[in-house]
């Protein structure tokens, strides 16, 4: 080969080399800046998304929050009814035990009354029995009337 020749081809070789490192270093430059943006969009979206969640979070916990102090104060207005509802349970607990000793003295008293008849009930029963029966054999007959 000639030497112009290969002069040329060098020579082309190495505009053409360098026209592609250009062309490449270019374009490692757009993909970086490309990048650099996307990472930044990326962050952006992130950060947002993160203080979307914080707030859904806050207003969750702000109706939490509003929910346990409601229920605490049905609680608290439960506490007096329960303590009514406790006191006439005692009421007529009380109630019932007087009620219990009246009925157990009355009891006693009508078994106290009854007790001196139903004691000699059965004495009683034989000797009219006896008299009956006498009766009843004097006239022929072998059994009590009905």
């Amino acid at each position: 080969m000639d030497q112009e020749l290969i002069a040329y081809l060098d020579e082309f070789f190495r505009e053409s080399s360098r026209q592609a490192q250009e062309q490449f270093s270019g374009f490692r430059e757009e993909v970086n800046q490309q990048f650099a943006v996307a990472r930044e969009e990326t962050a952006q979206q992130f950060a947002a998304a993160r203080e979307e969640t914080n707030q859904r979070f806050e207003r969750i916990e702000e109706r939490m929050e509003e929910g346990f102090r409601h229920t605490g104060v049905e609680i608290e207005g439960l506490h007096g009814e329960i303590r009514q509802v406790a006191e006439g349970v005692a009421g007529a607990n009380e109630r019932l035990d007087s009620f219990r000793e009246e009925v157990a003295a009355e009891f006693k008293d009508v078994r106290a009354s009854i007790r001196a008849p139903f004691e000699n009930l059965d004495g009683r029963v034989r000797v009219l029995e006896t008299q009956v029966l006498g009766k009843n054999q004097r006239r022929g007959k072998d059994r009590p009337p009905s």
